[in-house]
């Protein structure tokens, strides 16, 4: 029997991909808001991600457009490069047509690093952005493809055909979650653990098959619970998300430490590989510590969270 297209043989998962910029903060500014964005860029967050979407009142979406384009100008050097602190990313509109060319024409700049594509349900829609993109960085003078994707998951469609969306285009490098709009689209009253657990684990599982980064996380909208927060951020780290959208700065802070290891982890992923080394492949004791591929895994994935931080 022939496999699909999609199939994975046994044993034979693709690797994770080498341009995968993970980060632990995404903290949105509104478009319509230039003081907001510059003070967003200071802020400390591990990346910046503008927003022309429903941070953005209908009526001044024309100006914020403006706004974001003079705004990616001013973070971008003499020589056509990004200068700002962290990264900056653009959350765009997605109309009846596919993905709003008015958006795509500010938000396409040297200092954009990533789209965050809103409502990402069509996995042809990604394909034609790409080429959308690849001719405006050709035209800018930006290396063609430099620009990432990040569909964000916010439907029951969305999340039928995740598998599809993070294989639509190279660009795609991580699927993002919108809870409160699938939560509303499936006509769940309130966000809880369980009540979120599958739709997580299958963005989760879909990123790991597609060879894309694992997913980020959705926000966290009560400003005045920091500890919420926090458990929020572990508990999505613990189902294998890394990242978190926030809306304000001061969540940067609770974020921050979720996503990075502790020092006891830290020491511990460091035993595990010094002990590999030591001992080889294959399954093995050290001391009370019984190490196995799988374990070696772990610790480098720990390793790797710390790199992120």
């Amino acid at each position: 029997m022939t496999a699909s297209k999609t199939s994975v043989p046994v044993g034979s998962l693709p690797e994770q991909p080498r341009r995968q910029a993970r980060h632990r903060t995404y903290l949105y500014a509104p478009g319509h808001r230039p003081g907001v964005m510059r003070n967003a860029l200071l802020a400390g967050a591990d990346c910046v991600l503008l927003d022309l979407e429903d941070a953005v009142p209908v009526e001044t979406k024309a100006e914020a457009r403006e706004h974001v384009r003079e705004f990616l100008l001013e973070q971008t050097d003499q020589h056509g490069e990004e200068r700002g602190p962290c990264e900056i990313h653009v959350r765009v509109n997605r109309g009846p047509d596919g993905y709003e060319p008015e958006d795509l024409d500010a938000a396409v700049s040297p200092a954009t690093r990533g789209l965050r594509l809103s409502k990402a349900e069509d996995p042809r829609e990604l394909e034609e952005l790409d080429t959308l993109v690849g001719d405006l960085e050709a035209a800018r003078g930006i290396e063609v493809g430099r620009t990432r994707m990040y569909p964000l998951i916010e439907s029951a469609l969305g999340l039928d055909r995740v598998d599809s969306l993070l294989r639509s285009s190279p660009r795609v490098v991580a699927a993002c979650l919108g809870a409160s709009d699938l939560l509303a689209d499936l006509s769940i009253p309130r966000e809880t653990r369980h009540g979120t657990l599958h739709l997580r684990s299958r963005l989760v599982v879909a990123s790991r098959l597609a060879a894309v980064g694992p997913p980020i996380d959705s926000v966290h909208t009560d400003l005045g619970d920091a500890d919420g927060l926090l458990q929020a951020a572990r508990w999505a780290r613990d189902l294998g998300f890394f990242g978190k959208s926030i809306i304000h700065p001061k969540q940067i802070a609770p974020v921050h430490e979720a996503f990075t290891p502790t020092e006891d982890e830290l020491a511990r992923a460091t035993r595990v590989l010094e002990a590999a080394r030591r001992h080889g492949s294959g399954a093995t004791r050290d001391g009370d510590m019984f190490i196995d591929p799988a374990v070696v895994a772990h610790a480098m994935t720990v390793l790797q969270q710390q790199r992120n931080s």
